[in-house]
């Protein structure tokens, strides 16, 4: 067998790429908007600032691409920024600074960009804006980024992330700025530092369930172990990007990882390991749905697994499909890479003829783009051959040219090396240029406002003087108008006293015109008081002459009188009789009332009392249920951590699902806890699943299923069996020991299936399985098998296990389903058991859909059958597609 070509052990297969810049956030974007200037594009364009248009803000003019708006822009913000100085405005100031350093990167001065950024940090220094002094200093990190000097960019990324964490302000853009201080970390080549914050990124992404994230940062740093030739690191942390492949399904990710783990392995001189991984890749189907690019990396993946494992038609099968993609499209570096792909496959299934003609046409197209590391491989390949053909000569030749294009890709690294050095030793120089030069303008600035302010100061005093003057002069008008006005002032008191003694006058004679009217009222009172006497004199004459013939009257009608006043005597007398009797009866009434009184009061008290009573009796059975509520709730929370604690034992969907990719577990206890457990692993190569239903269900189940668990763990683990019947024999062995030794009337045991799969070199599947009264439902072609286990329970079984092993072959697309008997001993409100039988009917029914559906077809024909009734027992049912 010829050398191996250099290329073939050390292809990457494409998945070891360089984290890619992420865009920034929108967020910190919007959360940088000056706040004295507001977006307003009108049709696109920008109005001038005579008429009202204000500034755009920071994430707008981050958005704008026309080169006449951002200049208009620019103008704007100049303006501003000298009517921001003219008013003190320091904190506007930095803004608009900070804004024009932006719109200078978008028109691509580079200079003028960083001189007016560097400003803006010079201006919020002084303002003490210490959050808007950190936005222009991200800024800053994103220029020097973008300007690939990555020293520069890390530093003022570090430096915004410590003043976030600092100010204890959220950075909702962090992930963001990790990822390039890794990047920049990366580029410069210090490695331990790059792992450090790809090893926080990895944290945060767990933090926010990124898988797709995490396994992206796993393949940077087993990227940096690879360069630092720790192969060990660069395996395991690949190992977890082909985990989390698996679960997402990611095709193209899985491929490369695969072939990569292989190459690895081939490194690290573990040919076995390295075999399985090739075997594994060329398992991948391709998705024809997949773009061109991915299409040429899974068919060369694919290639060179098959050239690996020495299936050199195969490989040059997928060699050749690449290769016609890559001139369909044009692409001539491609095509040069997939001529060396079949060159080395020629050459390592020893047709030298044929490496030598592809690698000569690999060669052509290589000078032609002056595309050094193809042209490296394809000589390195011709050398090869020339050397396998006994031609040391020619073989010399070609190492001369292989090693000179080493050499000059050397010397390009090493200039592009030397060119990051120049531009970093170029930017610092710049930097501290333009921080010299913003002090002297600042200088000059300070210097203009100074003369300014000077002349401004003259021009106050001048000012102060003139309304000094103006003022004096003011004060004697005012005098001489404070003086008319008192003359004024007296003569108008002289009219107010002589209208006051006119007023006087006035008065005086109407009170003597008023004393004269009561004199005469007073002359007609007494006329009228002598009038009224004559008329009393003669009414009192009248009145006694009425008395005199009222006497007469009175002596005819007396004996009348006398006689009517007996006669009402006597009904008086009668009157007064009835009302003693009425009253007797009143007082035999009212002894009657009192008497029902006491009555009344005295049931009254009883009842008090038995209303006492009640509420103490209420009041015990109030106290007695918290009490019970109490005890209710410690169980509740008792059990619920026992359900933490045994469902810790299970394995999780995603581990399950790692194993077993084509497979579902329906687990539903009957109560909180469950005597039922199931048990998926993977150890030495091969697979391992069981359902295990321990004796009884609830805490008295659980108790039993957690000692089974730890008993199926010892042999599996600590005993490292891997024989089904070996394992039940342990199981068997210590249930009678532990659980049945010491007491003969405890009956507890469990009943168990146990699987093992082990995958053969041809793809097919070896399956051994043993069972404690439990059944193994297999479907293959169609067909349902069933593999019935043991009639005895663990702790019971006395005959040989051995015997009673199943081993078959299974092929992609056969499907197993393990149950215990909670599923098949469910009844309806018939009390109808669900029944092996219609378990089986419902297997043949679905057996050929995804595992997924035929899960929720099991728990929709289960729960269509039981309805209303309660659950009778722990149901745990799995189902495995090969």
């Amino acid at each position: 067998m010829n050398k191996v070509p250099y290329h073939i052990t050390h292809l990457s297969g494409g998945s070891y790429q360089k984290p890619l810049p992420v865009r920034q956030n929108s967020l910190i974007q919007i959360s940088r908007t000056i706040a004295l200037v507001i977006a307003i594009i009108l049709g696109g364009h920008l109005v001038g600032f005579t008429q009202n248009t204000a500034l755009p803000a920071l994430s707008t003019i981050k958005r704008i691409t026309d080169r006449d708006q951002l200049q208009q822009a620019l103008q704007t913000a100049e303006r501003e920024l000298g009517e921001a100085r003219a008013n003190n405005a320091i904190d506007q100031e930095g803004e608009l600074l900070h804004t024009i350093g932006l719109l200078h990167q978008k028109l691509r001065n580079d200079e003028d960009a960083l001189k007016y950024l560097l400003w803006a940090i010079s201006t919020f220094e002084k303002a003490s804006a210490q959050s808007k002094l950190l936005l222009v200093k991200c800024d800053l990190g994103e220029y020097y980024f973008s300007k690939k000097a990555y020293q520069k960019a890390a530093q003022y990324y570090q430096a915004y992330l410590k003043g976030k964490k600092r100010l204890e302000e959220d950075v909702p853009d962090q992930l963001t700025i990790l990822q390039k201080i890794a990047r920049s970390n990366f580029e410069l080549e210090e490695y331990e530092e790059a792992k450090a914050v790809y090893q926080q990124l990895v944290k945060r992404h767990k933090a926010r369930n990124d898988v797709k994230s995490v396994a992206v940062t796993y393949e940077a740093i087993a990227d940096i172990s690879k360069r630092v030739n720790d192969l060990p690191n660069a395996i395991q942390y690949l190992e977890q990007v082909e985990k989390i492949s698996r679960q997402t399904k990611d095709t193209v990710k899985l491929l490369h990882t695969l072939n990569n783990l292989g190459f690895l392995q081939k490194r690290n001189k573990n040919l076995k390991a390295a075999i399985n991984y090739f075997q594994q890749a060329l398992a991948i189907p391709i998705s024809e749905s997949r773009n061109q690019d991915m299409q040429v990396s899974m068919l060369t993946n694919l290639g060179v697994a098959y050239t690996n494992l020495g299936f050199f038609s195969r490989a040059r099968n997928f060699y050749n499909e690449a290769l016609a993609i890559e001139r369909r499209s044009g692409n001539l570096i491609g095509q040069a890479q997939q001529l060396n792909y079949l060159a080395s496959n020629a050459y390592m299934s020893q047709n030298n003829a044929q490496a030598l003609k592809l690698a000569e046409q690999a060669i052509a197209l290589g000078v032609r783009k002056n595309a050094y590391p193809e042209l490296a491989e394809s000589y390195n390949i011709v050398a090869l051959v020339y050397k396998s053909d006994k031609n040391p000569e020619k073989a010399k030749i070609y190492l001369q040219s292989y090693a000179d294009i080493r050499g000059r890709i050397r010397a390009q690294e090493k200039r592009e090396k030397q060119k990051i050095l120049a531009l970093q030793e170029r930017i610092d120089a710049q930097e501290e240029f333009l921080k010299s030069s913003i002090i002297e303008q600042e200088q000059t600035i300070l210097d203009r406002e100074r003369q300014e302010n000077a002349i401004s100061l003259k021009e106050k005093e001048l000012a102060l003087l003139k309304k000094t003057q103006a003022l004096q002069e003011s004060e004697i008008l005012n005098q001489q108008l404070a003086n008319e006005q008192a003359a004024q002032q007296l003569t108008l008191t002289q009219q107010e006293l002589l209208s006051e003694k006119q007023k006087r006058e006035l008065l005086e004679l109407q009170r003597t015109q008023e004393r004269q009217t009561l004199q005469l009222e007073q002359s007609l009172l007494e006329q009228e008081k002598q009038e009224k006497a004559i008329a009393l004199l003669e009414a009192q004459k009248k009145l006694q002459q009425q008395r005199l013939q009222q006497e007469a009257t009175l002596r005819k009608y007396g004996y009348g009188i006398i006689s009517s006043f007996l006669v009402i005597m006597g009904v008086v007398s009668y009157s007064f009789v009835q009302k003693r009797k009425d009253h007797r009866k009143l007082q035999e009434q009212q002894t009657r009332i009192a008497e029902q009184n006491e009555h009344l009061k005295a049931n009254e008290q009883m009842l008090i009392s038995s209303v006492d009573e009640l509420e103490s009796t209420q009041e015990a059975l109030r106290k007695q249920k918290k009490r019970l509520e109490i005890e209710n709730y410690k169980n509740q929370e008792s059990l619920q951590y026992a359900k933490r604690i045994q469902f810790s034992i299970l394995p999780s969907e995603r581990e399950s699902q790692a194993i077993f990719p084509d497979s579902f577990v329906i687990f539903r206890p009957k109560d909180v806890v469950s005597g039922d457990f199931y048990w998926i692993s993977e150890d030495q190569g091969a697979k391992i699943i069981s359902v295990v239903d321990c004796t009884g269900h609830g805490v008295p189940g659980a108790l039993v299923s957690l000692i089974a668990y730890n008993m199926l763990n010892e042999a599996i683990r600590e005993k490292d069996l891997h024989n089904p019947s070996s394992i039940l024999a342990h199981l068997n062995q210590q249930v009678t020991k532990r659980l049945r030794g010491r007491d003969n009337s405890v009956q507890d045991g469990m009943d168990i299936g146990i699987c093992i799969f082990e995958t053969n070199p041809d793809q097919s599947v070896q399956l051994r399985y043993v069972g404690a009264k439990h059944t193994l439902f297999l479907v293959r072609d169609n067909k349902l098998e069933v593999l019935k286990g043991i009639r005895k329970t663990v702790g019971s079984i006395k005959s040989d296990i051995a015997k009673s092993e199943y081993q078959m072959i299974l092929y992609p697309g056969d499907s197993l389903y393990l149950t215990t008997d909670g599923f098949i001993d469910q009844s309806n409100p018939e009390r109808k058991r669900f029944g092996s039988r219609r378990l089986k009917q419902v297997i043949q029914e679905i057996h050929h859909l995804p595992m997924q559906e035929q899960r929720t077809k099991f728990i929709n024909a289960l729960e269509a059958h039981q309805q209303s009734s309660e659950q009778r027992d722990d149901i745990n049912l799995i189902g495995v597609k090969i």
